[in-house]
């Protein structure tokens, strides 16, 4: 009888994303998906290659990388400190950019 192989699991951004229960936009998802390869994974394994799939997230089509299992716990620290950053500079810069905009025309 012939075992049946298993192929191994992988993880990918989006999905420690939503296990998480985070709010994200297409900006972080690509942020993270990238930042955890090139920086991450092409440094600590500059020979190997992972594959991709692709997805539709808010309408646009996105490349996901599919990580090995192992680096899960790199995936969650990247996400954490990632939104640790992002509402430590809204504290710092509350109201920049567009929403500043939105806000003054709104307050006439």
């Amino acid at each position: 009888m012939k075992k049946k192989t298993r192929k191994p699991r992988v993880v990918t951004v989006y999905q420690k994303l939503w296990e998480a229960g985070i709010a994200f936009s297409i900006t972080d998802l690509k942020y993270l998906n990238g930042g955890t390869y090139y920086l991450d994974w092409l440094r600590a394994n500059p020979r190997t290659e992972l594959e991709e799939m692709e997805m539709v997230y808010e309408g646009k089509r996105i490349k996901q990388f599919l990580f090995p299992a192992f680096f899960e716990k790199k995936i969650e620290s990247k996400i954490f400190f990632h939104f640790q950053r992002k509402s430590d500079h809204l504290k710092k810069f509350p109201l920049e950019g567009k929403n500043k905009t939105n806000k003054e025309n709104t307050e006439e």
